[in-house]
């Protein structure tokens, strides 16, 4: 058992050689670097099959990766926008600055990504609930969002001015 258990453990540091490999090498390059590495990868898979206790970690820890990706989109929409607002306040961040204060304030183990951030901000600036400004960056345009209520407008705003005249006078 000992010998099998050196064997996966030599396959793990071959996969990660030949990953490493790989992330050197041209993308169309490297042909029978990327078939060693997908057979190693394949002899550890059986490997974890085999093995019940590997397995059962395996799948736990899978268990709690889902879990922890899963977490911001289950959270409701509304609450969602809710951080946004909240951990933008009255400054300008962008996607990943934003990303990065909900990730720390929040202090609970999530894999929140940008690209998740990044579909609900944009939603909520299409909606009108953000505005955004672009600034050179590199040789492209990045954007910082940021919340400027609007105005209110019709009836809302008549009830607006007919409260705030209603306080003035008591």
């Amino acid at each position: 058992m000992a010998e099998r258990e050196e064997y996966i453990e030599a396959c793990r540091e071959a996969r990660d050689a030949l990953y490493d490999l790989l992330m050197m090498t041209e993308p169309d390059t490297g042909r029978d670097l990327r078939l060693a590495y997908s057979e190693v990868k394949r002899k550890i898979r059986e490997h974890e099959k085999e093995d019940p206790e590997v397995a059962g970690e395996k799948a736990e820890e899978e268990r709690a990766q889902y879990e922890r990706r899963n977490a911001w989109r289950r959270t409701p929409m509304e609450r969602r926008d809710a951080y946004v607002f909240q951990y933008l306040g009255d400054e300008r961040h962008t996607i990943g600055e934003l990303t990065e204060r909900i990730k720390q304030a929040l202090h609970v183990d999530l894999d929140i990504y940008e690209s998740m951030v990044r579909a609900h901000v944009t939603r909520m600036f299409k909606e009108g609930q953000l505005q955004r400004e672009g600034e050179q960056w590199h040789s492209r345009v990045r954007y910082r969002y940021y919340y400027r209520p609007r105005k209110l407008e019709g009836p809302i705003a008549d009830l607006q001015k007919q409260f705030e005249q209603d306080e003035a006078g008591e």
